[in-house]
């Protein structure tokens, strides 16, 4: 009975598990992915590498994050390389004059803070993950809630502390989609600024003259001295009461043509020059920047109607270089009695009122006196081993205004230079002329490579035929060589004499002194040449000189003198011992690191001669004309021999095909048969090094003296130094060799087995915890981005569709990795409502730091189709982030820009055809204003002659712009961004 009704119990579990997986399988297969579910992707945990080693697999939590969370399989920020493990799904807002509620779905992959709606003035209240209260609190500025990994339905309440709608609600940066409510009525476009702020009110609805309503407008203008002439003219709003719009100017000085506006608020400026803002309670920025074609014209300020100011405060920013004026017609002010920018404040100033006028007399156009070349020399020599001269390698530094040939002196022969990274020839203008190399005038950076052949104690400052602000040299000695003095330099370098201070002067004459008392004077001079011949010695005893004198001394009172009783003779005594002990242990160990640095001076710096390597070079040096910056087909055609052309051309091959180098000079300016010097090169050892500075104005006649030890004086000095401390301590001690003992023998010999062995011993410790070193290395590696950055994701191919209302893009997007991929819209004036992956509703959407809208993808390829409504405006921009590499277009009602053959697309233009019955603007945004671009053209003189042409865009880069160039006749289109057209280059410059 209990057996059958046990296996009949057993048979309906079975029965109830298998019907339970059967309902489940179906619920999950019937069941539609949520839009905002996570991808599954990025739920898949990543294995741990097999490179790590066992022992360090534990610490991986430890390493990946502060919280002990792996990241890695968040999607990557392309543009900050930060993993993004939160992802926003749609706001939805629904507020009125009284408060409201809103609602957002949230995937998180990994615990962090989840920013809400709202600021300290504006609190969300009641906010609920789902069923379950949470706590809010200020995180970054914000209020926030802190999530785990999964998804979240978060909600709230908003109480306005008056009964009324505020005009902006703050919102999370990172959201990219929200919906918005106002009083029950769908808000079709809502407003987002970049600074995060939503518009609940429409600002052009509030009336002007509003009570409680007042504005105070500041005016400041900068005149730039440039070509053309322009002008910054620096609106302050201090705005209060309700957001409204207002009308400010004619914003332009006579004929003064805009170019670039900047502004926080919405703004646009009009053909007239009139400003039209809508502005909310604050107080804000606006920048607009005017070109005037003549350079010489009056600028005179007109009156302009309220709130525009009565008087304005203008700032002169000249240009010495391109030519010199003065300013004449309006009184000038103290800067810092004036409102200006801390940028302006170094300004001539001058104030205007309504009627006055600001004239730019012309004096001349260039500088003719140009200030004088500022210039620093950093200089490193290494003297040969040999003492034949030395091996320089210069770096000049500054900025050249007068100067256009660097000349070295006649002492110095030059084997390399290379201006910014660039070998140049070196050459002479005459017979017995200079060598030298040609610069141009500006910022230089000049690393030259020689040889000094001359008086090794004779050195001159600089080597060349200038004047440096500065200069500074380090000297590189040998092994076995050292500096007694120096004379002729601006500072203290580090030689013999400089190395005694008083406090060695005093201990050594006590020294002599007593030994002279002691023993009379011959021993005196016996122990101050010892003393001064290795007291600066490294290990050299010291102070254990005066513990053995006055040993000695006590000794010497209480044996003759018989005072004190036996125990003070045995404490003098032992004392006395002690000390000589002392001197025989720190003695001994001296002399013999003496006499064998002194015949092996390499020995006295161990870790430079592990550092040196193959770094003790020929010290007979002589100097080759060889090539640099040539291809391996140049190579071929040099008259060398076979053995030489060999070693060229295995260098040049190994120049191509390293990928950090930087790519050759191209041959057209480079003559295939001219030969480049490069000199031998400079050493690379290191041991020991003299600096020796110069401030102030340095000529070329400048020179230090320089009194250098030999390594033969060297090794004379520490073998008589030590000889002379041997009797020295011999004498103070008064030592008598005793008859050796079997008992001595054997207190020897364990002796110098401690002395050897012993005390250089250290004890292993095992290492139970990797060290920080260890584990941040074991960080950067599991951290370290994908090798396919930053180009991790492209876009393949771009179909746009368009009609009057909607505007459609369908993106091919091939990922590598888990990405962060950026879509066009956010960052203009229009921004998608819907969003589709690979044929599936997607509202996971941010906004980065920049405001460009990302989407999650993983590594694959994936169809996306971004469809927003369009403004109602004459014309749109909607810039591309990612460059499509196919772009096809079906618009009805549009004409779209920026689709030129041949060129890179970055941005999109459309152009409203107009019709009959096309609805006026409504929304106050920035139309396309004229386009300022300066043209500069560089002549380059070589080989083959060639022209630069170089366009700079100085408007705004909102807008593009189609340029047609006026080319040389020689010159031909070379870069595939240009576009040839009957004679022209025609360019289109894109957004920055």
């Amino acid at each position: 009975m209990y057996q059958q009704m046990r296996s009949r119990v057993y048979h309906n579990w079975h029965l109830a598990l298998f019907l339970s997986v059967i309902h489940l399988a179906a619920l999950t297969h019937s069941a539609p992915a949520a839009a905002n579910s996570i991808p599954a992707p990025f739920l898949q945990t990543l294995p741990i590498p097999a490179w790590i080693p066992p022992q360090l697999q534990p610490w991986l939590p430890w390493v990946l994050a502060a919280d002990g969370q792996d990241r890695r399989h968040c999607p990557l920020d392309l543009r900050s390389g930060e993993r993004r493990c939160a992802w926003a799904g749609r706001l939805e807002l629904d507020l009125d004059s009284n408060g409201g509620h809103f609602a957002q779905t949230w995937t998180v992959l990994a615990t962090t803070w989840i920013a809400l709606p709202g600021d300290a003035a504006l609190w969300p209240q009641t906010v609920r993950d789902g069923d379950q209260p949470l706590p809010v609190l200020p995180h970054a500025g914000h209020p926030a809630v802190r999530l785990d990994a999964g998804e979240h339905r978060l909600t709230g309440q908003f109480q306005w502390a008056t009964a009324t709608l505020p005009d902006a609600l703050p919102v999370p940066a990172a959201t990219g989609l929200f919906t918005l409510r106002r009083n029950g009525q769908l808000q079709p476009q809502p407003r987002l600024e970049p600074d995060g702020r939503l518009w609940l009110r429409d600002p052009t609805a509030a009336p002007a003259d509003a009570a409680g309503d007042w504005l105070r407008v500041t005016v400041l203008r900068r005149i730039e001295d440039e070509l053309p002439l322009q002008m910054r003219t620096r609106l302050e709003l201090t705005v209060g009461g309700r957001a409204r719009e207002i009308q400010l100017g004619p914003v332009p000085i006579g004929d003064g043509v805009p170019f670039d506006l900047n502004s926080p608020l919405p703004a646009r400026l009009e053909p007239d020059g009139m400003l039209r803002v809508q502005v909310r309670p604050g107080q804000w920025t606006l920048e607009v920047a005017t070109a005037h074609p003549d350079l010489n014209v009056p600028l005179t300020l007109t009156p302009r109607p309220a709130p525009w100011p009565a008087v304005e405060i203008w700032a002169f920013a000249a240009r010495p270089d391109l030519r010199q004026v003065t300013v004449s017609g309006a009184p000038a002010l103290d800067p810092q009695q004036t409102q200006l920018p801390a940028e302006w404040s170094a300004l001539p100033v001058y104030r205007l009122a309504a009627g006055d006028t600001l004239r730019l007399d012309e004096q001349r156009r260039g500088d003719p006196t140009p200030d004088p070349d500022r210039l620093q020399l950093n200089r490193e020599l290494w003297l040969d081993f040999t003492g034949s001269g030395y091996s320089v390698q210069d770096r000049i530094s500054g900025q050249l205004t007068r100067t256009w040939r660097l000349e070295a002196d006649a002492r110095l022969q030059l084997g390399q230079v290379q201006i910014a990274g660039q070998a140049v020839p070196i050459n002479q203008l005459g017979d017995g002329a200079a060598a030298g190399v040609e610069v141009r005038r500006g910022q230089v950076n000049v690393s030259a490579d020689g040889r000094l052949e001359l008086p090794i104690n004779q050195l001159p400052a600089s080597g060349w035929a200038l004047r440096f602000d500065s200069a500074q040299t380090t000297l590189h000695l040998p092994p076995g060589w050292d500096v007694l003095a120096i004379s002729g330099v601006d500072n203290v370098p580090n030689t013999w004499l400089t190395r005694w201070t008083l406090l060695d002067l005093f201990l050594l004459l006590i020294v002599v002194i007593g030994a002279a008392r002691l023993w009379g004077a011959s021993w005196g001079a016996v122990a101050l040449l010892a003393l001064v011949l290795t007291w600066q010695a490294p290990d050299a005893p010291q102070q254990v000189w005066l513990h053995l004198l006055a040993a000695t001394a006590l000794r010497r009172a209480v044996l003759t003198a018989a005072f004190g009783g036996r125990w003070v003779q045995q404490v003098v005594t032992g004392y006395w011992r002690g000390s000589v002990l002392a001197l025989l242990l720190i003695g001994l160990s001296f002399v013999i690191t003496q006499v064998r640095t002194g015949i092996y001076p390499q020995l006295a710096h161990p870790a430079a001669l592990a550092r040196a390597g193959d770094g003790f070079g020929n010290a007979e040096v002589q100097f080759a004309p060889q090539v640099s910056g040539l291809t391996e087909d140049a190579v071929d055609a040099l008259p060398a021999a076979p053995i030489a052309r060999e070693m060229l051309s295995s260098a040049a091959r190994r120049k191509s095909a390293s990928p950090a180098s930087a790519p050759p000079q191209p041959l057209e300016v480079i003559d295939p048969q001219a030969q480049i010097q490069t000199g031998v090169g400079v050493p690379t050892w290191h041991w020991q090094q003299v600096t020796l500075a110069w401030s102030g104005p340095v000529g070329a006649t400048e020179a230090a003296q320089l009194w250098l030890l030999t390594p033969p004086l060297q090794l004379g000095v520490a073998l008589l130094g030590s000889l002379l401390m041997g009797l020295l301590g011999w004498r103070l001690s008064g030592w008598q060799l005793p008859q050796p003992t079997v008992a001595g023998m054997k207190t020897a010999l364990v002796l110098v087995a401690a002395l050897t062995g012993g005390l250089h011993s250290e004890p292993t410790l095992a290492e139970e915890l990797p060290s920080p070193k260890l584990l941040q290395e074991l960080r950067e590696r599991l951290l370290a981005p994908p090798d396919c950055v930053p180009h991790c994701v492209e876009l393949a191919r771009l179909a746009v569709r368009a009609d009057a209302t909607v505007l459609t893009l369908e993106l091919t997007l091939d990922a590598a990795t888990a990405v962060a991929a950026p879509v066009p819209g956010g960052s203009g004036a229009w921004s998608p409502q819907q969003i589709e992956v690979d044929g599936a509703t997607l509202e996971l959407m941010q906004r980065d730091a920049a405001g460009q809208l990302v989407v999650p993808l993983a590594a694959g390829q994936h169809q996306v189709i971004l469809r927003g409504a369009i403004p109602a405006a004459a014309q749109l921009d909607v810039p591309l982030p990612l460059a499509p590499h196919l772009v096809t277009v079906d618009v009805d009602g549009w004409r779209v820009a920026g689709l030129e053959a041949e060129t890179t697309v970055t941005q999109l233009q459309f152009i409203r055809l107009a019709t009959a019955d096309a609805a006026p603007v409504a929304t106050l945004t920035q139309e396309a204003l004229p386009p300022l671009l300066r043209v500069e053209r560089r002549l380059r003189f070589g080989v083959e002659w060639q022209v630069e042409t170089r366009v700079l865009r100085l408007s705004a880069p909102e807008f593009a712009v189609l340029l047609p160039i006026t080319l040389l006749p020689v010159k031909r289109c070379k870069r595939r961004e240009w576009r040839w057209l009957t004679g022209k280059c025609s360019r289109r410059c894109r957004r920055a």
